[in-house]
């Protein structure tokens, strides 16, 4: 089980299964800052460079990995965060759209190799609107 904290952090392994693995097992944690811009009334969005960090997992204890320092949604930016196995992810895996208009929420990438998402944006409706570059 995954989570995120009020400051970003995610929490790995907080309801710990039964079970745990024999050897450790590599997660990737990557946060990407979300820059909003409106232009005649329709808010899109880009994804700032990521910062990873992997972590071993084993089941045996929880693991809570720091989120950059400074990453927070703020006026006209949002942030994404996700939580998977492997390498890192491809710029075909990563979600072909957010909901903007969702303060928060789950992201929808496009693999299956990200096991826990979250998107945090700044507000919706007349508050991303003014979102101008």
């Amino acid at each position: 089980m995954s989570e995120t904290d009020p400051s970003n952090n995610v929490l790995l392994g907080k309801n710990r299964a039964v079970a745990t693995l024999c050897k450790g097992m590599p997660v990737q944690v990557e946060f990407w800052n979300v820059v909003l811009t409106s232009v005649a009334g329709r808010v899109t969005y880009e994804l700032g460079s990521g910062q990873r960090k992997q972590v071993t997992v084993d089941g045996r204890r929880p693991v809570t990995v720091k989120a950059p320092k400074n990453f927070g949604a703020r006026d006209c930016g949002g942030t994404l965060t996700a939580v998977y196995v492997g390498k890192p992810l491809a710029e075909n895996e990563l979600p072909s759209a957010l909901d903007v208009e969702q303060a928060s929420g789950a992201a929808e990438f496009n693999t299956d190799r990200v096991a826990y998402s979250a998107a945090v944006m700044p507000g919706s409706g007349d508050d991303l609107r003014k979102c101008h570059l």
